[in-house]
């Protein structure tokens, strides 16, 4: 079965949509980022002829023979969410985990965040520019409202030393220009990017600041509507291995990210409106500057 993507795209753009095509069909993330880089450089790049803006815009089609079950689960749309929102009966409590199964669960906003910053990752590590570039795209059309709020810190030692910053969009960016090394072509591209984080967005989802103790846990409590997807993304200073943990009102785990990185990501979808506690664990023996964001 043939599979036709249209993507009205900058080359960077065009560069997450094949990746993502690829990631569709189970491709991991730096096969499928040397894969999408392969195909774009020899059949792609030829025809770019750099006229300052540095950009290919149009039109490109590309049709791939693709297994069609993937694509067709990926271009599904989203279950409409119940008129009225789950809660629990009058005069009861909730019982079991107040999380749906996983299958039917499709990416938000915050989900194109956390990739973007996996993808920084991955274009560090390869000293690829045009992912970079292609990162900071997805991560600047993420749009973020900045709030307080409270928190609960337990164990650790004091949040002392060197002020640090997390990885933002700003950083990214650098890297990126790091990496061109004075390409013009790519140097327009970052400058795209940067003209487009800067045209500014009201609202957007909730981004808080803040740090974790070294060896320490934060605790925010967040309520999340039932039968509408919850996501929540962290992204650290880099210094630190960090682990989130989100736990419901009963004390039921409905997920976590604990992998070896400061760059996290949860997403669930509940099964009736509630609380949930979040939890945020330094396993380092320094400070972790981080921003921690929710739909």
């Amino acid at each position: 079965m043939t599979a036709i993507f249209i993507c009205n795209v900058t080359l960077s753009g065009l560069y997450l949509c094949v990746i993502g095509v690829l990631r569709g069909r189970g491709l991991p993330g730096p096969r499928a980022v040397a894969t999408a880089r392969k195909l774009i450089m020899s059949h792609f790049m030829h025809h770019i002829v750099p006229a300052g803006l540095g950009r290919l815009v149009g039109t490109v089609v590309l049709g791939l023979a693709l297994a069609g079950p993937a694509l067709a689960q990926q271009a599904a749309p989203a279950p409409a969410a119940p008129a009225t929102v789950p809660a629990a009966p009058a005069g009861t409590a909730p019982t079991g985990a107040n999380a749906e199964a996983k299958s039917g669960v499709s990416r938000g906003v915050l989900g194109d965040l956390a990739l973007g910053y996996q993808l920084y990752g991955i274009g560090q590590e390869s000293k690829d520019p045009l992912v970079v570039i292609a990162a900071a795209r997805l991560i600047a059309s993420v749009p973020l409202a900045d709030r307080q709020r409270e928190k609960v810190e337990s164990g650790g030692t004091d949040a002392t030393g060197a002020d640090k910053k997390p990885l933002d969009l700003t950083a990214v960016l650098a890297g990126a220009r790091t990496l061109a090394q004075g390409n013009k072509t790519l140097l327009a591209m970052i400058a795209d990017v940067e003209a487009t984080a800067s045209r500014g967005r009201v609202g957007g989802s909730a981004r808080s600041s803040t740090r974790v103790r070294a060896g320490g846990t934060d605790t925010f409590t967040e309520r999340f509507r039932g039968q509408e997807v919850a996501e929540i993304a962290v992204v650290g200073d880099g210094d630190t291995d960090l682990n989130l943990y989100v736990y419901d009102e009963n004390g039921n785990q409905v997920c976590k990210d604990d992998d070896f990185t400061d760059r996290l990501f949860c997403r669930w979808t509940p099964r009736w409106t509630g609380a949930f506690r979040i939890q945020i664990v330094n396993r380092g023996s320094v400070y972790n500057a981080y921003v921690i964001v929710n739909n």
